[in-house]
This record gives C-alpha cells, structure tokens and sequence, in this order.
C-alpha cells in the first residue's frame, strides 16, 4: 500500500478543531522542551563541589550527593528522562587521555543521570547499571568540565542521596562485585 485514506466525511469546522488540537498538542510538547532546557543554569559550577581529575585517576572516585530537582530532563537528549535540579550538583574539569569515561549513580531509589559534557552534549541513563540505577559512558571523552545532574525518575521520589561514581576505562565495580562499600 502506497498510502492509507480515511472513507469518512469530516465537517470543515471539525477538520478544523482536530488541526488546532493537533498544532496545541505539538506546540505544547516543543515549549515543554524549550522551558527546561532554559531553566538549567550550565553557567555556574556545582552546588556541592567540583574535582579536577586526570587520565589516569584512581578509579572510582566517589562521593555521596543528593538526587532530585524540579526541572524536567525530558528532550534535553537520547534517554534523557526524570527530573533534575536547576544547576549541577557537581563538577569535574576533566584532562582526558584515550580510555572511555564512565559516570554511575546507586541509590535505594531510582535515579538517574544527565551529563552535560565539554562538547555541549548531553549524556544521559536511567537503569544501565542495575537496579534501577544509571550509567554514562562516553566512548571519546574530552578535555573540559563535565557538569553533572543527578536526577530521580517520579517527583514523588523526593531528594535521596546517591552515591556518585567516576571511573575510566571500565565501568565501576558494583558492591556486590567486590568493592568493600555500602551506600547508607
């Protein structure tokens, strides 16, 4: 079949309802987009720090920070998805070498991730790691500061505390593969 053709007679003014509701629909959905991705502030550093690392770091790095926002990740990129603060939580000025980088988040409960890298690209994950928790990888990454948004999937899950995790060439050990810590 080349195309399909509705049979049915539809009145010019219900043609015309059913067009308006579907220019409403489309442009509420592109100001949706439009109005979170103005709402995030790229320009200052995070909230709860930042860290200058170098190819070659001790893997992982880790640090406790908190989840959650009231900004929506949805359309900032590919999976891309929950809700996040309005600035980074943190901040890593990054000195990359070849191995691929890797940005991981555990919580009890489901969280995910929004990287926004020195390309101006978004990264982004909700359960890769297991247990409803994310993980980032950036094959190639760049030098420069990696702004980092940890997000919560519903805004009923509130702002639980993630444990962050920073590691190159190979995702980060999960604790049940032998780490030796517990999230509390």
């Amino acid at each position: 079949f080349d195309s399909w053709h509705c049979n049915r007679q539809v009145s010019s003014r219900e043609g015309a309802r059913v067009r308006l509701a579907g220019f409403l629909a489309a442009a509420l959905a592109l100001s949706a987009t439009a109005v979170s991705a103005q709402e995030i502030n790229l320009t200052l550093g995070g909230a709860y720090g930042h860290v200058a690392l170098s190819s070659g770091f001790a893997s992982p790095y880790k640090i406790t920070l908190p989840a959650g926002g009231s900004v929506s990740a949805n359309g900032l990129g590919e999976h891309c998805t929950g809700i996040i603060s309005d600035r980074a939580v943190y901040s890593i000025d990054f000195t990359a070498g070849a191995a691929p980088l890797f940005f991981a988040a555990m919580a009890g409960d489901d969280t995910m991730l929004a990287i926004f890298s020195p390309d101006g690209a978004w990264h982004c994950d909700d359960d890769s790691y297991g247990n409803r928790n994310p993980l980032v990888r950036i094959d190639a990454p760049q030098s420069g500061r990696y702004q980092v948004f940890i997000g919560v999937y519903s805004p009923a899950t509130g702002s639980p505390n993630a444990q962050f995790l920073v590691s190159e060439g190979a995702p980060p050990a999960k604790p049940d593969e032998g780490t030796g810590f517990e999230l509390h």
